[in-house]
């Protein structure tokens, strides 16, 4: 199947973070952040896969980051796996076009910004209605770089 790919047999390789509990798996639709913190098992470094997942509230810090990501990206929804080392959040992954959806499909709410600072909205999201309204936004010219989504710009 990826035979033809020019990329087939490429790798990338990441530098072991000593002291890595865990990480924030972020997944950003528009303006609206979903946002679930993975930790490692016991004697491992992953968090991927751990099964060790809450939605707890994650530090303005990360949701910033994410949010500035998918802007310099330039699409409408983004996978992202962000950890917090040194006291500043570092991109260890993301996944733009194909990912999974469990942080949307079970989180308690989501994110997003105003202009006081984030605002955790309550309750069960749609995932269809999640996509089709990111791609709006995006469509709409709201979701390019250097746009009004998540700095309280309405669409």
């Amino acid at each position: 199947m990826y035979r033809d790919c020019p990329f087939a047999g490429a790798f990338v390789l990441q530098e072991f973070l000593p002291g890595c509990q865990g990480d924030w798996k972020v997944l950003v639709f528009g303006d609206r952040l979903y946002a679930l913190r993975r930790r490692v098992r016991p004697g491992d470094f992953r968090a991927s896969g751990s099964g060790r997942f809450s939605f707890d509230d994650p530090p303005a810090r990360v949701l910033d980051f994410a949010l500035d990501i998918r802007r310099r990206l330039d699409v409408p929804m983004v996978s992202l796996d962000i950890i917090e080392h040194r006291d500043r959040c570092l991109l260890i992954e993301f996944q733009g076009l194909h990912f999974g959806t469990y942080t949307v499909d079970e989180a308690p709410g989501y994110h997003h910004r105003e202009s006081s600072g984030w605002k955790f909205t309550p309750g069960p999201a749609a995932l269809e209605e999640e996509y089709a309204r990111a791609l709006l936004l995006f469509l709409r010219g709201a979701g390019r770089n250097g746009s009004n989504i998540g700095t309280g710009g309405r669409s």
